[in-house]
């Protein structure tokens, strides 16, 4: 999965302290804000798997060092993880009924369940690794 950058900024505003500004440098619209690092690291991951979750193409950010040349007084950038189980939970979707053998229903549930993934995200998973094997 794709990491991008994130830029760290403490908040100066009165009865926000410990609070973190965060916003991704070249990506519109896609900032959240948290308290502490740990925090605003786990914010940071779910608002870039919600902006992101119909974008038919990731769109890219500046390069690292015109990043990091930008930077203001106390701002720290920090990677987060593109988060392929957020970007599925945000992502539109389309119902599908689908009957399959019950005794491949049980092979995909003994599966899954040592996954975390329910059915739908497992059949997802599974199609998506079948295309591209097929090269389609």
């Amino acid at each position: 999965m794709k990491t991008y950058w994130a830029t760290f900024s403490p908040s100066n505003e009165p009865g926000e302290e410990g609070m973190i500004n965060v916003f991704f440098p070249g990506l519109e619209n896609v900032f959240t804000c948290g308290k502490g690092v740990e925090n605003s690291l786990d914010m940071a991951k779910d608002v870039l798997a919600m902006m992101l979750a119909d974008e038919e193409k990731l769109p890219k950010q500046p390069k690292l060092e015109k990043m990091e040349a930008s930077l203001e007084d106390g701002e720290r950038l920090y990677p987060v993880q593109l988060d392929a189980s957020l970007v599925y939970r945000y992502a539109s979707k389309q119902k599908v009924n689908a009957s399959l053998p019950t005794d491949l229903v049980i092979r995909i549930d003994k599966y899954r369940a040592g996954t975390g993934q329910d059915r739908s995200e497992f059949l997802k998973t599974a199609s998506e690794r079948f295309l591209e094997e097929a090269g389609t």
